[in-house]
């Protein structure tokens, strides 16, 4: 995919960015290639950390160069008083003979003008279109810009690969998704290992022993923050959720580890978050997924392991001790792009809201 700023990014008063807008626009249809300008969604970007406003454009268009719409980027990190600047631009990506292509916004505000910032966003949405809010940190409630955003969207979009405390972040989230729908790209980056757990459930030998899982161990990457486990924590609490799991204590063991006690119907069990290497792999990426299950005295063992080249994962079930179904297929995790554009197309995922909700007992339990 190639995403790039078809425009010139210029500067502009408030007042002037619709007339610089359809300017843009204007100059675009004396293209020789086919333009279609993409009016499908608002999407408010928040922007937490300090850079110009070239690299903040550069960094957005890149992560919804998959879903071009109308892009209003809010850079709130100015520390000197100076009102408030703008800029806009295009931006476009090929598809066959097409460009396709979106509009973005950026307000750049002084702190003493942030407190009037949200009526000019508001001002700046497309009419009868989908508004999307996504907070590039932990949303905090009683923040005057998101307090004020937060009721004009559809959904909030975070990035809990992000948090610089997990305990805290999904603690956040659980009390933010009471009033609001929170969707999380980390859950996004997930959907591949999602997909190849509940693949095992069609697995007709396998069925009847999932029922009681005893045993769970799943390997990732440590996160650069020693207080996040990532996705592998995720991943594990929509086990939990899913399969009915009753958790009872937690653990935590050195950077990213964690184990973590069930009962199901009664019986025990038992998870691992391991911290491990593996080649390729970013901070937060699972590797591998290790699962016991059935008759203790002859369990029925289930792994999932990720090759190097992170584009095939292959399954592998042994049960009496024996090898008996080995099977590999293609592994594609998102990248933010494709994160992003999850999120925006499958609309509100509820298994997300209860996943969050034992993560943060979870971690709640370990005293973290």
């Amino acid at each position: 995919m190639s995403v790039s700023a078809e425009s010139p990014i210029r500067r502009t008063t408030v007042q002037g960015i619709r007339e610089e807008l359809r300017q843009l626009w204007a100059s675009e249809a004396m293209s020789s290639e086919a333009v279609i300008r993409a009016r499908t969604h608002n999407l408010v970007v928040y922007v937490a950390a300090e850079a110009s406003a070239e690299e903040t454009t550069r960094q957005v268009i890149e992560r919804t160069g998959e879903r071009p719409g109308r892009v209003i980027i809010v850079d709130a990190t100015r520390e000197q008083t100076g009102g408030l600047d703008a800029w806009v631009t295009t931006y476009c990506r090929s598809v066959a003979r097409h460009q396709i292509c979106g509009e973005m916004i950026t307000l750049a505000v002084s702190p003493d003008r942030q407190e009037e910032l949200h009526s000019t966003v508001v001002s700046l949405l497309a009419p009868d279109l989908p508004v999307y809010l996504w907070w590039g940190r932990l949303p905090d409630p009683t923040d005057h810009l998101f307090a004020h955003l937060a009721p004009e969207s559809e959904r909030i979009l975070v990035d809990s690969d992000g948090f610089e405390d997990a305990a805290t972040g999904y603690a956040r989230i659980a009390e933010i998704q009471q009033h609001f729908k929170v969707s999380d790209l980390a859950w996004a980056r997930l959907s591949p290992w999602r997909q190849q757990m509940a693949h095992l459930w069609d697995v007709a030998e396998l069925r009847e022993a999932l029922a009681a899982i005893h045993a769970l161990d799943i390997h990732h990457l440590a996160a650069k923050r020693k207080t996040n486990p990532g996705r592998s924590l995720l991943l594990l609490s929509w086990l939990a959720f899913r399969l009915g799991w009753a958790v009872t204590g937690a653990k935590l063991d050195g950077k990213s580890g964690l184990t973590v006690e069930w009962r199901q119907g009664g019986e025990p069990g038992k998870s691992r978050l391991v911290a491990a290497d593996g080649e390729n792999l970013l901070p937060g990426d699972i590797s591998q997924v290790f699962a016991k299950a059935g008759d203790t005295s002859q369990p029925v063992t289930a792994r999932i392991t990720l090759h190097p080249d992170l584009s095939t994962a292959e399954t592998s079930i042994h049960s009496g001790g024996r090898l008996s179904m080995r099977s590999s297929c293609r592994f594609s995790q998102p990248d933010d792009a494709m994160a992003l554009a999850e999120e925006l197309d499958l609309g509100y995922d509820p298994s997300y809201g209860a996943a969050v909700q034992t993560a943060s007992h979870i971690l709640q339990l370990a005293g973290s």
